[in-house]
């Protein structure tokens, strides 16, 4: 039995390991169909993520924002909150996690 490996690299332009995750399986299906690593890269490298959805932004006093607020279910939630706790905050930072419904 003959085990190639090859790599490809792509960069998702929204933040957060569920989405790396989410990026990884989808390749991984798009292999066994036969769709190129070349392929894989520059499409999973062209994702737009949705408006509102783990979005990061920066208050005007530099407070870190996740807007998860499209379509937010318990495990969206937690992948905001996730996504929050892993943000490099600097030295005694405080955070908050704000959960509202409409």
């Amino acid at each position: 039995m003959v085990v190639s490996f090859c790599r490809v690299e792509f960069v998702i332009a929204s933040p957060g390991l569920h989405l790396a995750l989410n990026a990884c399986a989808a390749a991984a299906v798009a292999t066994l169909l036969g769709v190129s690593l070349s392929e894989i890269g520059n499409r999973l490298s062209a994702f737009s993520p949705v408006h509102m959805r783990s979005e990061l932004e920066v208050g005007r006093n530099g407070i870190k924002i996740v807007n998860d607020a499209y379509n937010a279910n318990p495990v969206s939630t937690k992948a905001a909150i996730d996504l929050l706790e892993s943000i490099d905050m600097i030295a005694e930072a405080k955070e908050l996690s704000c959960l509202a419904t409409c």
